[in-house]
């Protein structure tokens, strides 16, 4: 009996120890896929999240270092926040979402991540590191044959046929130009991209998100442009197989794909990413355009 309730003491001490401990508003940082096991032929969603109590302005997200995958490539990537009240108290939530493709079958790894935050009611910088996530890449699962599948493609295939002709005489119709107005054209098209960078890439902003956003816009639109092809729909790898493609530069390929991917960092870094580096990256985009400028005269 005596050794019963003194068990019932020690734990009722525990337990009102730690909930004194408790601390109402501590940001915590948590990450998950949408699923472990996946074919090779299907995506598969990486999710970090942060989250905190209390008022939504305590916490600022200063950097997220980019996530490191083995057996995966980057798709896409997004971020949203939400605001919830549970039980009287605000919840706030910061999720990164990155859609990922297998590369080959066997395991594939996605490596910790560090996230530094800023407590302003402490006035303390700190962070947080995440868990390492595995990932098992099955077999790629064959899509099945449905009947009327057939049909379907003679009509795909018909709808393609439509399609090309009418791209031919769209390209028939662009080539009666005279070289000399392509010449002029292909001039005003650095010419505009040049302004766009210089009006829409702020090198002195308080914060680089924004203008890593613009300059990566303004340099998508050129190569859309100049290589005909719609680049912003397309990860920085399928840009770069269309520069090859069109040009076979690999120089210009290699300062693109730095471009874009230091962009992307930017993107999610809350605007911390340095100065220095968008100068770099400002300056290496206006040295694409003014060469191209120079090539065309």
């Amino acid at each position: 009996m005596t050794k019963n309730l003194l068990s019932f003491l020690f734990l009722t001490f525990i337990a009102h120890f730690l909930s004194a401990n408790e601390q109402p508003g501590s940001i915590q940082a948590k990450v998950w896929v949408d699923a472990y096991e996946i074919a090779q032929n299907r995506a598969v969603k990486y999710f970090v999240e942060v989250s905190w109590s209390g008022s939504e302005q305590r916490y600022e997200i200063v950097n997220l270092s980019a996530p490191a995958f083995t057996n995966l490539k980057m798709m896409s990537s997004a971020s949203s926040n939400s605001v919830e009240i549970e039980d009287g108290q605000r919840s706030n939530r910061k999720i990164f979402e990155f859609e990922l493709q297998p590369i080959e079958i066997g395991m594939a790894y996605i490596d910790k991540i560090t996230i530094v935050y800023i407590d302003k009611d402490l006035n303390e910088t700190s962070q947080l590191l995440v868990n390492r996530v595995e990932i098992k890449i099955l077999d790629p699962i064959v899509e099945q044959d449905f009947p009327g599948s057939l049909g379907i493609a003679l009509l795909i295939l018909i709808l393609l046929a439509g399609v090309s002709i009418a791209f031919i005489v769209i390209r028939k119709k662009k080539n009666v130009r005279s070289s000399i107005h392509e010449g002029q054209e292909e001039d005003n098209l650095e010419e505009k991209c040049l302004n766009s960078l210089k009006d829409g890439v702020d090198l002195n902003a308080g914060q680089t998100d924004i203008a890593f956003a613009n300059l990566s816009s303004v340099l998508r639109k050129y190569l859309s442009e100049k290589f005909n092809f719609e680049a912003h729909g397309l990860t920085t790898a399928e840009i770069g197989e269309k520069i090859e493609e069109y040009t076979g530069d690999s120089e210009l390929n290699i300062k693109v794909a730095k471009i874009l991917q230091t962009s992307d960092v930017a993107k999610f870094s809350g605007g911390a990413t340095p100065h220095s580096t968008l100068a770099q990256a400002y300056t290496t985009v206006e040295e694409i355009l003014q060469k191209a400028q120079s090539t065309n005269r």
